[in-house]
């Protein structure tokens, strides 16, 4: 009713930083706890899986894919952007070439979508640019004097930034349309695993269509990333790696290949 009176879900005590919508679905993203999800209007909440164990600042929706800003007031790695496809049954990190480091506080608090763009303001790394779903990121910091962004918003043709020190910053979109460059309709993604199930190692063969940036990784069932086997730029064609399992513990697990824009799983299980 526009606000006119309130009702709390007296089971959910956890301080929230942010709040998306999928249809039916609803997120909140907490301040130690990861994100939880709704699918009864609020009435009830569950935590999402395989969620690292950071804050998340903020939540962004393209389609059906949803993005999380995480953040850490300890050192350490891990925090950035995570995506899912799944409404956050599992999660995998899209944070390749995004750098969101400073001494005191480090992270991604505030995400904007505009069509396919998805905007992240980090904390001592200003705004950055994907335009591949998290796949790859752009610095987009021309004129911008202050760093640390605590909020991004569309409106029009322009994207604000709240910034820690020194106001409201604005930039035209039409700024960003040379580097919105979306995946072809056409480009294909494929790849495949032998031997599966295996025993130590198994060879992860990626055959994409078109060249560009590529991230391939193993989690479990948990989406815990358990290797990173390869984060970088790709040609057309067949490449194939190693993933040694030897130091792992058997079990089923996932292989993850993102690259322009497009995402594949594929179940793979070590035996002992």
């Amino acid at each position: 009713d526009n606000g006119s009176s309130w009702q709390h879900d007296t089971n959910f005590h956890f301080a929230v930083r942010s709040v998306a919508v999928i249809g039916s679905n609803i997120f909140a993203g907490t301040e130690t706890l990861g994100v939880f999800h709704s699918t009864d209007s609020g009435m009830s909440w569950v935590p999402t899986g395989g969620f690292p164990s950071f804050g998340t600042a903020s939540l962004g929706i393209i389609g059906t894919n949803i993005f999380a800003g995480t953040y850490s007031y300890e050192s350490g790695s891990g925090y950035g952007v995570f995506s899912s496809t799944d409404s956050g049954t599992n999660w995998i990190s899209a944070s390749f070439g995004l750098s969101d480091r400073e001494a005191s506080q480090q992270g991604v608090l505030a995400l904007a979508v505009s069509g396919t763009n998805l905007f992240a303001g980090t904390i001592g790394g200003g705004v950055f640019l994907s335009t591949d779903f998290g796949a790859s990121w752009t610095a987009i910091n021309v004129g911008l004097s202050d760093t640390s962004i605590y909020s991004l918003y569309v409106k029009g043709s322009y994207l604000f930034a709240g910034s820690g020190d020194s106001g409201v910053w604005r930039r035209p979109l039409s700024d960003f349309a040379k580097l919105s460059v979306s995946a072809s309709k056409s480009a294909q993604l494929s790849f495949t695993t032998y031997p599966n199930p295996f025993t130590d190692k198994t060879t992860i063969t990626i055959s994409p269509s078109e060249s560009g940036v590529a991230e391939l990784l193993v989690v479990n069932i948990l989406g815990e990333e358990v290797a990173r086997i390869f984060t970088g730029e790709l040609s057309a064609g067949e490449h194939s790696f190693t993933w040694d399992a030897s130091a792992s513990a058997p079990g089923a697990y996932e292989c993850v290949v993102r690259m322009n824009g497009n995402a594949r799983e594929l179940p793979i299980i070590l035996g002992k």
